[in-house]
């Protein structure tokens, strides 16, 4: 669950090369989806604007190393949902 009873779904986990972000939100919002290492590093970062209802984006890690990342998920600038990720060859 989100802000505002928004929800994000995040999938799938493991993953070889992309992840969907499915974002169900009442009101439109400015969507910003970080990739973080276990450092606390960024090591992709995606920006969309939603609208009402269901929002699908996906987003490519073909270009990022093995290993375990942060998702995060910022509606409005403010900090919505944390996931952890498995990205497997």
């Amino acid at each position: 669950w989100g802000a505002e009873g928004s929800t994000v779904s995040i999938y799938p986990n493991p993953t070889t090369d992309i992840i969907n972000v499915d974002l169900a939100t009442k009101n439109k919002s400015n969507v910003e989806i970080k990739i973080l290492d276990m450092s606390g590093r960024i090591v992709k970062s995606t920006r969309a604007q939603t609208i009402n209802g269901l929002n699908h984006l996906t987003i490519t890690l073909d270009d990022i190393a093995t290993g375990i990342y942060g998702v995060q998920v910022y509606e409005n600038n403010k900090l919505t949902h944390v996931q952890k990720i498995r990205k497997n060859d």
